[in-house]
């Protein structure tokens, strides 16, 4: 199987966010509803939602490729951005409250994904293509 196929379904998703403490539900949420990397995913700020005239979207510059993407910002990726306690710079942190790296984001995915006894083919980066087999829907 080729990675194009391994995707994180819906009752995966449930069945690790079962489990997983609240900050590494919303790395896999923020994965799943953005298609971002875990190094793009740590660095979201409030300040990268936009209003639109249909919504809100997030608008982001990516660190591989340093081109801009604007992402409709779905319900339950809403929710999260919702719920980040205000004055937060971050919208994700680890569990002690602090940045995250790259690899503890994709650590924490991993650590809670073997807990829920998932598929150990599911990756974060996994999580990108989740995004892209349901669509998104502006908020």
């Amino acid at each position: 199987m080729d990675g194009s196929e391994i995707v994180w379904t819906p009752t995966d998703r449930e069945a690790f966010n079962a489990g997983a403490p609240e900050w590494v539900r919303r790395i896999l949420c923020e994965a799943c509803e953005t298609r971002l990397r875990p190094a793009d995913l740590i660095k979201l700020t409030p300040a990268h939602v936009e209003q639109t005239p249909r919504g809100c979207r997030l608008r982001v510059r990516t660190n591989k490729r340093k081109r801009l993407a604007h992402i409709p910002i779905t319900p339950a990726l809403a929710e999260g951005i919702d719920t980040t306690p205000p004055g937060r710079l971050l919208i994700l942190k680890n569990a002690s409250g602090n940045a995250l790296t790259p690899h503890r984001a994709s650590e924490g995915g991993r650590q809670w994904r073997d807990k829920a006894k998932l598929s150990d083919e599911l990756r974060l980066y996994d999580a990108r293509d989740a995004a892209a087999e349901r669509g998104t829907v502006p908020r």
